[in-house]
């Protein structure tokens, strides 16, 4: 379970002080599927990087598995990261001149128990399990945008990571294949009991997410189940 507890963050600019967050307080169940939504400026995309240790909270608290992440230093908050979170990017964030293949291993290099013959193994049944066997070989320009967002996602997963977090995971995707990859996520989530947070403006998004947290003004205003699309 991911606790988000009074969670406040505050970005100086100059002389300027900018409220992303204002005490915000969250439970995220395990096995969740939850989007959290609200326009531009409204703090969602905050939310998900200080869950996912890319930032670090003015005040508050939020604990992830028993473990409360403002008192980890640099070297355990990087360490909590690699082993328990998965990140899918907007823009996908691929090394072009690695292969799908080798960008989805690269996740499992800091794992010093993982050789790289059985990172390579690992990464081909990650990419064959959202429908890219065969095709691990192939740089990402040589894929299309929804391929490229399943090498991500597969990146994500291979870790097997408690919690993954989609920063707008169909924002540079037509209609189709943003559904496509949605329709996987919810898969992963019923497989493996994956817990997924969104941070998403798409109807498309909100339309599949079981439970919708909406925020503005870097506040919450609402948390309801949804149910997701049938």
């Amino acid at each position: 379970m991911i606790a988000i507890d009074s969670v406040s963050k505050t970005y100086h600019a100059g002389t300027q002080e900018v409220e992303a967050l204002r005490s915000v307080s969250l439970r995220i169940e395990d096995g969740d599927f939850l989007a959290l939504a609200g326009p531009s400026g409204s703090g969602k995309t905050t939310l998900l990087n200080l869950i996912g240790c890319l930032d670090s909270i003015t005040s508050g608290e939020i604990t992830l598995d028993g473990t409360a992440l403002a008192a980890l230093g640099q070297r355990e908050r990087n360490l909590t990261r690699q082993r328990k979170i998965g990140f899918i990017f907007q823009s996908y964030n691929l090394i072009p001149v690695l292969s799908a293949r080798e960008n989805v291993a690269l996740a499992l290099q800091l794992f010093r128990d993982v050789t790289d013959r059985e990172a390579l193994d690992r990464a081909d049944k990650a990419l064959e399990e959202v429908g890219l066997a065969g095709l691990g070989d192939r740089r990402p320009l040589e894929l299309s945008g929804g391929q490229q967002q399943r090498v991500s996602v597969a990146r994500a997963l291979v870790k097997r990571p408690p919690v993954i977090l989609a920063d707008e995971p169909t924002a540079n995707l037509d209609s189709k294949t943003g559904e496509a990859i949605l329709a996987l996520m919810e898969e992963l989530n019923r497989s493996h009991g994956t817990t997924f947070v969104f941070s998403t403006h798409d109807q498309m998004v909100m339309s599949h997410a079981r439970r919708l947290v909406r925020l503005h003004d870097g506040e919450i205003v609402s948390d309801e189940n949804v149910g997701g699309k049938p």
